[in-house]
């Protein structure tokens, strides 16, 4: 892969991991999903990772952890 490749590469990515992101905090912030449930899912993500796979899957682990750690930091604001 050439460079200019290896950067469309890269930057799909980011843009991809932002989008997800985003979808999950919004499922948590309208209620479709728990702070827990989402927090749950990410982790087996990031484990399932860490055990299956190299370098990439590591640090992909790393960051799934660090948005489920972030999703429960969320303080959400209640509903009535």
């Amino acid at each position: 892969m050439n460079e200019p490749e290896q950067v469309a590469a890269a930057a799909a990515a980011i843009a991809a991991l932002a989008l997800g992101q985003l979808s999950v905090i919004a499922l948590v912030q309208t209620g479709l999903l728990s702070k827990v449930e989402a927090g749950t899912m990410l982790r087996q993500l990031a484990e399932t990772n860490e055990k299956n796979g190299g370098s990439p899957n590591r640090a992909a682990a790393s960051i799934l952890t660090g948005i489920a750690n972030n999703i429960a930091a969320m303080v959400l604001p209640v509903r009535q």
